[in-house]
């Protein structure tokens, strides 16, 4: 048995990026695939607005495996030809630190130079900043004004992110009814983030008659494009057999899927599976470089237990076999 954890997370840090404990692109929805594509081929022509699709594709991880650096390269190249929405999305990975060092500083002189020029989308990321007060003031009146704002200029993304602050009543009078009406109105606009939230809703009865059927079929058009909660939300809706027949082999593929985007309650999910063997073939290993993904993400002890758990399963032989890909990863 492992005897202390510094053995074990630096080799499985490693082998994350160096085995396939993730879906292929193959596995990725079709729509979304050839989306990705098409609009490549167009790309390659030097077609700026299909770059732009090109770089959001691989920041979200939509037809292709998901890759920051390639996506910033994209952006970078339609930014350089005079893409303000290109511009605007390089400014929102610098705030993530998607891929590069976080520049909080350079990613709100983006956003603010953008936003007075009028630029719908850099005024939903500037928002964001307001929002959550992380690179800019906190100040959610502000970020509901910039949301606002980029609704009425067709920003779809935008129409849930209002949505969820009439819903949490951030930076405007709590209002579930104008959540809803605004949920609707963007995934009316193709924006499968509102529609996987209004699917929600309807799952969990949240202020609106529970309706699993209304929220499979949200769930399932949404995760069409890729959505990572859609994705999510399948898997937990096979896994417990709730509005669909019970299937943990389905509920692990959309876990699978879901988990290769690096939403942490998805790897938590697919970790289990493989852990207890459920619609899977049971796995130690690959159970804890899933759970070791989610942790990195988020530091729980809830979840440090469960690697606890599953690392007593793992024999030094096990470790001892990683130790090539290691060495050949450096």
């Amino acid at each position: 048995m492992l005897k202390s954890n510094r053995t074990v997370l630096p080799i499985i840090a490693v082998i994350i990026s160096s085995t396939c404990f993730c879906y292929s692109q193959s596995s990725v929805p079709s729509s979304a695939t050839a989306s990705f594509q098409a609009n490549y081929a167009l790309a390659e022509l030097g077609n700026v607005a299909a770059e732009v699709r090109i770089g959001r594709d691989y920041y979200e991880g939509r037809g292709v495996s998901r890759d920051f650096a390639q996506s910033l390269i994209w952006f970078q190249k339609s930014a350089d030809a005079g893409s303000t929405e290109a511009q605007a999305w390089a400014g929102h990975i610098y705030w993530t630190g998607s891929g590069v060092q976080p520049n909080l500083p350079k990613a709100y002189e983006i956003e603010s130079t953008l936003t007075e020029r009028n630029v719908p989308l850099a005024k939903m990321f500037l928002g964001q900043m307001y929002e959550t007060g992380r690179g800019a003031t906190k100040d959610p009146t502000r970020a509901v004004q910039l949301y606002e704002e980029a609704c009425k200029q067709g920003v779809a993304r935008a129409y849930d992110l209002l949505g969820a602050s009439y819903f949490r009543g951030n930076g405007v009078s709590q209002d579930f009814n104008e959540a809803q009406v605004l949920y609707n109105r963007g995934a009316a606009l193709g924006d499968d983030w509102s529609e996987a939230h209004m699917a929600d809703l309807y799952l969990n009865g949240n202020h609106v008659d529970k309706d699993s059927a209304k929220a499979l079929q949200l769930f399932s058009h949404a995760a069409l494009a890729g959505n990572m909660l859609a994705e999510d939300r399948l898997g937990k809706m096979y896994e417990k057999g709730e509005g669909v027949e019970q299937s943990n082999s389905t509920a692990a593929n959309w876990y699978a899927k879901s988990a290769a985007q690096s939403y942490e309650p998805a790897q938590l999910s697919i970790g289990r599976l493989y852990h207890l063997g459920l619609g899977v073939p049971q796995d130690e290993m690959k159970a804890y470089v899933w759970t070791y993904r989610a942790y990195f993400h988020r530091k729980d002890p809830k979840i440090l237990a469960e690697l606890k758990v599953i690392q007593g399963g793992l024999s030094a032989e096990q470790v001892e076999m990683l130790t090539p890909i290691l060495v050949n990863a450096k």
